[in-house]
């Protein structure tokens, strides 16, 4: 399982450099932090914070989600954060936006809209940009997500904690497949956070409004996993 973790960070992060190893060892995984934005935000006031938490050198991908914000409203976030983001060596995903990733210079695209909508997206953007599938709550869509291509997979919501059902079908997966699993966990208190048994922890509040600021946020997140 070690070894897909440069070949993924090097397709995860095109602009990567070779050498860049974010992330820390727990068993056999190589578990890195794959950061959730929240979806209300002030892009000035909230760039200090995104760099708190990728001067860590933890953080492999950055999710900008989109929630209700018009195209406009969407770019000026994307432009406003993505290169802090690339600059530190961190794919930028945008949020079920296939369509806008060449036009936004992301890395690519998170989608959680269907199993047709994400071969979609697979057909427009590989192999140059990364797709990766949420909203999976079966094994079975799991793998319908695996066998079109997807570069990972996200169990969980990115805004609620993980119940049992779903860290079992993670793990499931993590300990099976090739493809990186992403266990998302964005509200759990960072010191409250259990070791994962998958490439990736996704995190989302619990950094970013964590009393202790986002950097330590995320080092307490990973101190369960293996540090």
């Amino acid at each position: 399982m070690l070894a897909k973790f440069p070949l993924f960070l090097n397709k995860i992060c095109p602009h990567c450099s070779p050498n860049s190893k974010h992330g820390q060892l727990t068993g056999q995984f190589f578990v890195q932090v794959f950061l959730i934005t929240p979806n209300e935000l002030d892009e000035k006031t909230f760039q200090p914070k995104l760099v708190s938490a990728l001067e860590t050198g933890l953080v492999s991908a950055l999710l900008l989600t989109r929630a209700g914000l018009n195209h406009q409203q969407y770019e000026n976030r994307v432009r406003a954060l993505a290169p802090l983001a690339q600059s530190s060596d961190c794919a930028v995903l945008l949020d079920n936006c296939p369509e806008l990733v060449k036009q936004f210079r992301a890395d690519g695209v998170y989608v959680s809209s269907g199993q047709n909508r994400f071969v979609q997206a697979i057909n427009a953007l590989k192999p140059q940009y990364i797709v990766g599938a949420g909203d999976v709550h079966s094994r079975h869509e799991a793998m319908l997500r695996g066998e079109v291509g997807a570069d990972f997979i996200l169990f969980g919501s990115l805004e609620r904690t993980p119940d049992r059902a779903t860290r079992e079908l993670a793990q499931w997966w993590a300990e099976l497949f090739e493809t990186p699993c992403v266990l998302s966990d964005p509200v759990t208190p960072a010191h409250e956070l259990a070791p994962q048994n998958g490439e990736f922890v996704g995190l989302g509040t619990n950094v970013w409004n964590a009393p202790q600021g986002p950097a330590q946020a995320v080092k307490l997140a990973m101190s369960g996993n293996g540090r």
